[in-house]
């Protein structure tokens, strides 16, 4: 091999090999799902659910922490503070399990405010929002989490 050959092989090859190398992605919240309130015991309710991860890469993340206000009509009721390890497949849909307590007081003052509204079983507004925080090939990446559905309050028992 002559030496003009060698330079361009050492060129060449760093050059394919950045170009060739993807960038991981964060993985996107898609929803949370199976949203439920638990029974009060204690004088504390509980919230639980899951929130479905999507790793758009071809490699597996670790989702390491979460942090989310829980919101029931336009009141924040609820912190939900996770700082265990979940493994996101990659290519796939992920479901996080997610639990947190909330505040009754808050609850009671909703239930006063909304309460024709709550037996006749209309549904309020409940709001996740925060962020999420996971590993890709090494690389700590956020992951914004916002997000609404609806939930039914006539089934509590205070």
């Amino acid at each position: 091999m002559n030496y003009t050959a060698i330079k361009s092989f050492l060129f060449i090859f760093p050059l394919i090999w950045l170009i060739g190398c993807k960038q991981p992605e964060p993985p996107t919240l898609k929803e949370i799902r199976n949203i439920k309130l638990g029974n009060v015991l204690k004088n504390e309710l509980y919230v639980s659910g899951e929130a479905v991860v999507i790793n758009p890469n071809t490699f597996k993340a670790l989702l390491n922490e979460i942090d989310l206000n829980v919101s029931i009509d336009g009141q924040q009721v609820a912190v939900i503070e996770e700082e265990s390890e979940h493994l996101i497949l990659p290519n796939e849909d992920s479901a996080i399990p997610l639990k947190g307590r909330i505040d009754l007081k808050v609850v009671e003052s909703i239930i006063n405010k909304q309460g024709l509204k709550i037996l006749m079983g209309e549904e309020l507004p409940i709001r996740f929002e925060g962020m999420a925080r996971a590993k890709v090939k090494g690389v700590n990446m956020k992951i914004p989490v916002r997000f609404s559905d609806r939930i039914n309050l006539k089934n509590i028992r205070l």
